[in-house]
């Protein structure tokens, strides 16, 4: 293709597309050694492995009426009422009382999350799920 009329072309630019070769070898050897990893269908995406005791908390929690009422409310306050609602909460879940815990996981997972915070989450509960089957 030859260029249009009002392209000039730079005498520094490069003659084609260079290939990066570099480490190419040191790059297949690492994949073959992970698909050959004992470890391999063991291995957890670190962000799915830090929202997994999240996951594992609201998944023991029954759903009950109360709880989507307090849960729709929850989500409609602003940022810094969210806040001191789990600063309120959280003595509780440092002493290790199971509804604070709860509370506080749920209320995590209600506050504004990106997209992919929120696919990491259910990634974790897929996760979950498939251990317990």
């Amino acid at each position: 293709m030859d260029a249009p009329s009002n392209v000039v072309r730079l005498p520094t630019a490069a003659p084609r597309k260079p290939n990066n070769h570099r480490f190419k070898e040191q790059r297949a050897a690492g994949y073959e050694a992970k698909q050959a990893s004992v470890f391999r269908e063991r291995y957890i995406n670190p962000r799915v492995r830090a929202v997994m005791g999240d996951a594992e908390t609201i998944m023991g929690i029954e759903q009950t009426p109360a709880l989507l009422i307090a849960s729709a409310l929850f989500a409609l306050a602003d940022p810094d009422t969210q806040q001191k609602a789990m600063e309120q909460l959280a003595p509780g879940a440092v002493v290790g009382r199971k509804a604070h815990i709860q509370a506080i996981a749920t209320m995590r997972r209600l506050r504004a999350t990106t997209i992919g915070e929120q696919y990491d989450f259910y990634n974790a509960i897929d996760e979950l799920e498939k251990r317990r089957s």
